[in-house]
């Protein structure tokens, strides 16, 4: 390699026989910080110093006197790391001054020019690579792996052209080979502290070899920064971690598997205290447990069978799962409800006779001390009998070709096995006393409690459920109300109503279904209410109220009768249930305007007739007190007759719902008819609307849940008028019991 400098004497700063070197090197150790040179210099920066690769400045790190290097602090310890280069004293001999700019670029060699590179790429085995050049020495190269700068002779050695590496890269591994342009024994210098980060590091690039033992220590690992691509299998040894410095966040949860750890190398002094978490752990097998053997190294439980128990082999040995031991008796989980069953020693069996008997066949062997017990589940044995086939073996002293049969309700046998003299003898068979009388409960409607008695109130369907025992309860069933008559008609009859005392009702599910009131009509006979039903008793709907010119405006049989409508003749009103209504009022003809429709029949009273006498339209009948749920509301009050002259009044709705007529508009204008105000729901009143173009005369609508008629209609047909019967009110029941 060419130098610089005059040309003769030739010779090699490293081979060279001569005593004036170019430049030497000496080995640190750490506390030594004089040193002598094989030549005398004048100052400081005569030489170049450079330790592990970095130079030293002059006077501030360095002096010289004569051939004694003095450091101001000692060089670390190391083979030739300090490195002296001799700058320009060379004893007696001389060399020519080249003047400024005569080397040329065109002067140098090619391998001053540039580096030369080569690469290769690991497989994993092979550990010698060939290059093209021949470098100088090892220390003229720089090699890298996958990034990484290894050092010469520690990591690889230089033979000729050959590299040769003192562990195979790994597969796919980038090996990198530069050739410096100055040939040097100066060794390549380590890198500086802190300047490694994850980023920089490949996957498996830092091996056991690159980490010296105890210096990775909690503060210089980053949390989640230690993944499984970091770390090469099995090379965190015990000696690379610092005690207590494994601790759950510098662990990706799954990132420490076991082929990244060397064999024994996680001790418990590596472990921080708690660092160990569920999601730290690898997964097992489902149903295993964790103990230990006799030398205190965990092992694993093996998964048991099912019905098996955890049973301790004592002190230096694991527990196993095993068969329980014998003794005791098994409860069987299901019923016997077949005809036959083979009976187990050991076993309890719950015998279900309601569909048939069973036969039971015991155990053709037996030992001293075998029980089977056998339950009367239902208390069905004295319906349908078990019988016991003893298979061989005798029972209480009798052959097996005796017949046993047991036949008590609620009876359960207790059977022990004495041995061949006696067989099996029955320990206990009686007979349990029936167990305790629940009180009779209920659910459903809306639930009231007062003084001593419990009501449900059901103002729609639904279901009474009777649990506990059964017992007597009072009733009360409303249906709904008939429609008021739609042209100068008669009052709605009032729904059926049933009053019941004492009656009794069995435990079980028993369906309320609640009648509607009929609808309102126009200029039409009114419609009947719907029956109400309850543990098969109906409550019949109220009858429509008549109306004129339709069906001689005779009133419509119901619950109780809709009232008569006012015709050219007198008109009868509609028939009530015998002990649920009565009958609707008599529309009466008069002469000129005075005709006047009855009222509908409540359940209390008949519909009134309408009164030629007094000139007013019939009241509706009178509805009936009932205070089951605490309240006094009267229920099912017939509907307000309707009148054909305006100056006629319209009759007024019956107590419990009932609703008003309404008058024939004009003037003078008679009273409209007023609903009944005690019920559970008000009836409503008569209305004229004698607006332009809204000449309606309307029927108050009977009470909801009051079984209330509704309102006849005032006159509607020769002044234009348009007549609309009142709906009827729906029904209601509600039952009551002490409590």
């Amino acid at each position: 390699m060419s130098y610089l400098g005059q040309s003769l004497p030739y010779y090699d700063p490293t081979n060279a026989p001569v005593p004036q070197l170019d430049a030497e090197r000496f080995n640190g150790n750490a506390s030594l910080t004089a040193f002598t040179m094989a030549r005398q210099v004048t100052t400081a920066t005569d030489v170049d110093v450079f330790v592990d690769n970095v130079r030293q400045e002059p006077i501030t790190a360095y002096a010289v006197a004569n051939k004694t290097l003095t450091f101001t602090e000692a060089p670390p310890a190391g083979t030739g790391n300090i490195y002296i280069i001799y700058r320009n004293s060379y004893g007696n001999q001389t060399f020519a001054t080249l003047p400024d700019g005569s080397i040329t670029f065109a002067k140098l060699a090619n391998n001053i020019k540039q580096f030369t590179v080569e690469t290769f790429t690991g497989d994993g085995s092979t550990t010698a690579f060939v290059c093209t050049d021949t470098p100088a020495n090892a220390n003229s190269l720089l090699v890298s792996i996958d990034g990484v700068v290894q050092n010469a002779t520690t990591n690889f050695a230089l033979a000729t052209k050959t590299i040769t590496f003192t562990s195979a890269p790994a597969s796919a591994a980038a090996i990198v080979v530069k050739f410096l342009g100055f040939r040097t024994d100066v060794a390549v210098s380590a890198l500086s502290a802190g300047s490694v980060t994850t980023a920089a590091l490949a996957d498996n690039s830092v091996t056991a070899a690159k980490i010296a033992p105890g210096t990775i220590v909690d503060s210089d690992i980053a949390d989640n920064a230690v993944t499984t691509a970091k770390i090469l299998n099995a090379n965190v040894t015990t000696a690379k971690i610092a005690d207590a410095n494994v601790t759950t966040a510098k662990i990706t949860d799954a990132n420490v598997t076991a082929g990244k750890l060397a064999a024994n190398a996680v001790t418990t002094a590596k472990i921080a205290d708690d660092a160990v978490t569920l999601a730290k752990m690898a997964p097992g097998t489902d149903g295993n447990l964790i103990s230990f053997d006799a030398s205190g190294n965990p092992v694993a439980v093996a998964t048991g069978t099912a019905t098996q128990v955890l049973t301790s082999a004592g002190a230096g040995a694991p527990p196993t799962f095993a068969d329980a031991a014998a003794g005791g008796i098994e409860w069987q989980s299901s019923v016997v409800t077949a005809s036959t069953l083979t009976a187990v020693a050991g076993r309890g069996y719950w015998i279900n006779t309601t569909s048939n008997t069973c036969t039971i066949t015991l155990p053709s062997s037996a030992s001293v001390g075998d029980q089977i017990i056998f339950v009367d589940y239902v208390r069905t044995w004295a319906t349908n009998f078990i019988e016991l086939n003893s298979n061989g073996l005798k029972y209480q002293g009798e052959a097996d070709t005796s017949v046993v049969k047991y036949n008590l309700a609620g009876q359960h046998i207790n059977i022990v096995y004495s041995g061949a003299t006696e067989g099996w003898i029955p320990v206990s068979d009686e007979a349990s006393a029936q167990g305790p009388t629940l009180p009779f409960s209920a659910t459903g409607g809306t639930i009231v409690t007062y003084s001593g008695y419990k009501a449900h109130v059901f103002t729609s369907s639904g279901n009474f459920v009777v649990s506990g025992t059964a017992g007597n309860v009072d009733r009360l069933i409303v249906a709904g109300a008939g429609a008021g008559g739609g042209r100068h008609g008669g009052g709605g009859g009032a729904g059926g109503m049933l009053v019941q005392t004492a009656q009794s009702m069995a435990v079980g599910t028993h369906a309320v279904v609640i009648g509607a009131g009929a609808a309102a009509i126009v200029t039409n006979k009114g419609a009947n209410g719907s029956n109400t039903t309850f543990a098969s008793q109906t409550a019949i709907g109220g009858g429509g109220g008549g109306a004129y010119a339709v069906d001689s405006a005779v009133g419509s049989a119901g619950g109780s009768g809709g009232g008569g409508g006012s015709e050219a003749t007198t008109v009868a009103g509609g028939a009530g249930t015998s002990g649920q209504g009565n009958a609707g009022g008599t529309g009466f003809n008069g002469t000129g305007d005075s005709r006047l429709s009855g009222g509908g029949g409540g359940a209390s009273a008949v519909g009134v007739n309408g009164n030629g006498n007094t000139g007013v339209s019939g009241d509706g009948g009178a509805g009936t007190l009932n205070a089951y749920d605490n309240n006094n509301y009267y229920y099912a009050g017939g509907g307000g007759g309707g009148s054909w002259s305006s100056s006629i009044d319209a009759g007024d709705g019956g107590s419990g719902g009932g609703a008003g007529g309404a008058p024939a508009n004009g003037s003078p204008q008679g009273a409209v008819g007023s609903g009944s105000t005690t019920g559970r729901n008000n009836g409503g009143n008569g209305y004229v609307n004698a607006s332009s173009g809204a000449s309606v005369t309307t029927g108050g609508n009977g009470g909801a849940n009051t079984g209330g008629g509704g309102g006849g209609a005032g006159q509607s047909a020769s002044s234009g008028y348009t007549g609309i019967g009142g709906a009827g009110g729906s029904g209601v029941v509600i039952i009551r019991y002490a409590v």
